[in-house]
């Protein structure tokens, strides 16, 4: 079933945020006596605390908007803007991904709608580009499936505004523009709106809320989720993640990922392992993603494992089946579970 959890909440400062991961408190930093350049992260027990650098250390820039958007349990997003303090103009929109652990999992330029839909485990967001952009030959909105550990785009849709609203839209400049991202229980939905400088809605084609509504391919058939070739039957796209787990960094990878995957057209099951790295000093990540060719016997033990974890999209997790899986070496390289050899790997190769 489609897991749709769109909710938004307005930080106002000094108040705590509820979520699962903990209860945090996010506070403007001023590093002048003119300027907020910066957001604290803490939580009330002082487990952690995590300092996001909104202004990039422009002069003219203070914190503008913060917003918290909580996606299921343990999955917290910023999104925030900075405000030039004289001209009062809104620069450097970014999202961020916080860890239930407080680590800034990765920052996105994007300005997006008030809700992200939760698509399994990926984030679905709707995205605004630069007004820059001419709307006839680029659409000024995109939706996104985002991958939550990565930050990757693993699917967009563009979102273009139907003919009678592209006047207004140019006059305008995009500044007039809306969207809210919303579910109907089989699909997602964009709901967009333009208005014109006394604030009125504009266009003719309006659904009785007064927005032009947009369906998104996402959710609607099972067949378009980004899947990978089956090396037993090649069918393209069967391959699928049906268990994951998120474990520690270790020595060389700043994410690892511990999948069983499994072919939706003939009986192929395996192990997966997803490592990425953000230390090579270009500020690119390097990654790769591997199966493993396993016993039956393999997997059904570590399906099992798997499913006795509370959280497991924390890395932070000390369960006993984090805490079983998350095996160093000496060198403190972690340990893949027994009976997956790199004898018996293949690549797998992602499909659209």
């Amino acid at each position: 079933m489609l897991a749709a959890v769109p909710i938004h909440s307005v930080v106002p400062t000094g108040q705590p945020i509820v979520w699962a991961a903990s209860r945090l408190q996010i506070t403007r930093v001023s590093e002048t006596e003119i300027t907020l350049t910066r957001l604290r992260l803490t939580t009330p027990d002082a487990i952690w605390s995590l300092t996001v650098n909104v202004t990039g250390n422009e002069p003219d820039l203070r914190v503008g908007r913060c917003d918290a958007i909580v996606v299921a349990d343990w999955y917290l997003l910023l999104r925030t803007n900075a405000e030039h303090w004289r001209e009062g103009t809104l620069h450097r929109h970014k999202l961020h991904h916080i860890s239930g652990d407080g680590r800034l999992l990765w920052s996105l330029p994007w300005r997006i709608a008030d809700q992200v839909g939760l698509l399994g485990d990926r984030f679905v967001i709707v995205r605004f580009l630069s007004t820059l952009y001419d709307p006839i030959t680029q659409p000024p909105l995109v939706a996104h499936l985002v991958a939550p550990r990565s930050g990757r785009s693993i699917l967009s849709h563009a979102v273009a505004l139907p003919d009678d609203l592209l006047p207004l839209y140019q006059q305008e400049r995009g500044s007039a523009l809306h969207a809210r991202l919303e579910h109907d229980g089989r699909r997602f939905i964009a709901r967009i709106s333009l208005y014109d400088a006394a604030g009125a809605l504009r266009g003719r084609r309006l659904d009785n809320d007064g927005l032009f509504v947009y369906a998104l391919p996402f959710g609607q058939r099972i067949a378009q989720r980004p899947g990978f070739v089956c090396p037993d039957c090649l069918t393209p796209g069967s391959l699928q993640i049906t268990h994951s787990i998120h474990l520690p960094p270790d020595s060389r990878a700043d994410e690892i990922v511990l999948q069983i995957v499994a072919c939706e057209r003939c009986a192929f099951e395996c192990v997966a392992i997803y490592e990425e790295s953000h230390r090579r000093g270009s500020g690119a990540a390097s990654w790769e993603h591997v199966g493993y060719r396993v016993a039956a016997s393999t997997v059904e033990a570590l399906r099992n494992r798997l499913r006795q974890c509370p959280r497991p999209h924390d890395a932070a997790c000390t369960c006993p089946s984090h805490l079983a899986l998350s095996g160093r070496d000496d060198n403190g390289r972690w340990q893949k579970p027994d009976g997956v050899e790199w004898q018996k790997s293949f690549s797998l190769r992602l499909v659209d």
